[in-house]
């Protein structure tokens, strides 16, 4: 008899670990219901999965509400499964709900300690290798935890294909000025110190090379408080690399094309380093504060794992 689960996630770095999961759970003959919100909303819409609610794409400029508790007796979920998004809304409200409604609870990391974000039990943590077993053990010794790598890596068949692709754009930018870097950024707290950090590495780096960048989708386009969005804030601070920087946005292309078109890619934390890095390709991860600051709050961590 197919077995229902809830599936639920808000980032695009969450949506990596949980639509794999959910598309094989389909395809083992079980039945896939999602609750969906923020970036990840449009990738389970792609993946033809079927979903119960969708919210908005930022939670914080356009609130939306869910009764979680009247969706979980609706759907009748026999296991929830959810990511781990920053900042958490729906999977936290699910995770809590199956806790309270003694759901099994499926937590997916797609960062080390990840499930602290949750604020609940899980009864499964799927994490991505032993420190994340050892992350788990520590705050929750009882509950089974299962190293599952980064089920939004490529499989070797999927490598292979993307080895042959070509993005036009970046092909006509690497023939005009050679190396192409890719940047991908991430948190608004913490994408201006790493661009800041990035650029005083480029200067020293010889030339030829070129910059594309990819920002954070919903970020890019958020105000701070003296009305200026953060792209605008973060493009003014590689203003002076001149017409060696490009953006995603502006070349009409998706972060996941720079990544691959890429000859080296920079971030600080992105799920979409390891794209780059299963193809062979150098990754470097911007140590700031910032990042460590958040691998801190939200993953238990001291340092960038090695």
């Amino acid at each position: 008899m197919p077995v229902k689960a809830l599936f639920c996630s808000k980032d695009l770095g969450s949506a990596s670990m949980i639509i794999p999961l959910a598309n094989e759970w389909k395809r083992l003959g079980n039945e896939v219901v999602v609750i969906s919100e923020g970036l990840a909303g449009a990738k389970f819409q792609e993946a033809g999965l079927p979903i119960f609610f969708r919210g908005t794409e930022n939670f914080v400029s356009a609130p939306f509400t869910l009764d979680v508790e009247a969706a979980l007796k609706a759907i009748q979920p026999s296991v929830v499964v959810v990511g781990e998004s920053a900042p958490c809304h729906l999977e936290k409200q699910l995770a809590k709900g199956a806790n309270a409604l003694s759901i099994p609870l499926v937590a997916v990391d797609d960062l080390w300690g990840g499930f602290r974000r949750l604020e609940a039990r899980p009864d499964l943590v799927l994490t991505l290798d032993e420190l994340g077993i050892s992350k788990a053990r520590e705050v929750f010794p009882g509950v089974a935890v299962v190293a599952v790598g980064n089920p939004g890596v490529p499989s070797p068949s999927e490598l292979e294909m993307l080895r042959e692709m070509h993005v036009s754009s970046l092909e006509s930018l690497k023939a005009r000025f050679g190396r192409m870097i890719s940047f991908i950024g991430g948190g608004k707290e913490s994408t201006l110190k790493e661009l800041e950090l990035l650029l005083e590495c480029l200067k020293l780096t010889p030339q030829p090379w070129c910059l594309v960048v990819s920002f954070h989708l919903k970020w890019r386009k958020v105000t701070d408080q003296s009305g200026v969005t953060y792209g605008e804030i973060w493009t003014k601070a590689l203003v002076e690399l001149g017409e060696r920087v490009h953006y995603t946005h502006d070349l009409g292309i998706n972060s996941q094309e720079a990544v691959l078109g890429a000859d080296m890619v920079v971030a600080g934390v992105s799920t979409l380093m390891t794209t780059d890095a299963a193809l062979g390709k150098p990754v470097v991860s911007l140590s700031t504060p910032e990042v460590l600051a958040v691998l801190k709050s939200e993953g238990g961590l001291d340092e960038v794992p090695q």
